[in-house]
């Protein structure tokens, strides 16, 4: 048996669900997520998380997403720590354009072991674009990667 792929998304896809779905784009990563998530939950696939995200998702002022997010513990399998090595990775990610907290997302993801990084975050996509052969994992939008993910089934 293989062992099931790793995600690591951030805080823009599990914000996505709150966010307006009147616009076509919005419910069509909405969707994704929620199959992603589902995907989880069947054992497809881990979702890696951290605490970095944790206490990014606290901090949401939305109180309905803040309770949502109080359950974001429980579909994670694996909560890494953010450390000093995490720290310095990130530091890397800096002068590519890439905001601090993305760029320990990315970091803390990357040497977790993450297959994917997953975002909506066009402007970070663009980075991890200019950033691909320097990456050890891909950086994707989560209707993408679930799109390719089913064209593979």
């Amino acid at each position: 048996m293989t062992e099931a792929l790793s995600l690591y998304l951030d805080a823009c896809c599990l914000n996505r669900p709150y966010d307006d779905p009147s616009q076509e784009r919005v419910w069509s990563e909405t969707e994704a997520v929620k199959s992603i998530l589902r995907g989880r939950e069947a054992g497809r696939w881990q979702i890696i998380g951290s605490d970095a995200l944790l206490l990014e998702l606290d901090r949401t002022p939305d109180e309905q997403r803040r309770k949502y997010h109080l359950r974001s513990e429980t579909f994670m399998d694996q909560i890494i720590m953010a450390e000093q090595l995490h720290r310095d990775r990130a530091a890397f990610f800096h002068p590519f354009g890439i905001q601090p907290l993305d760029a320990l997302h990315l970091a803390i993801a990357e040497l977790g072991g993450a297959d994917f990084f997953l975002t909506t975050d066009d402007r970070l996509l663009r980075s991890c674009r200019r950033l691909s052969t320097q990456l050890r994992l891909k950086v994707m939008n989560p209707l993408q990667w679930i799109e390719e993910v089913e064209a593979h089934e």
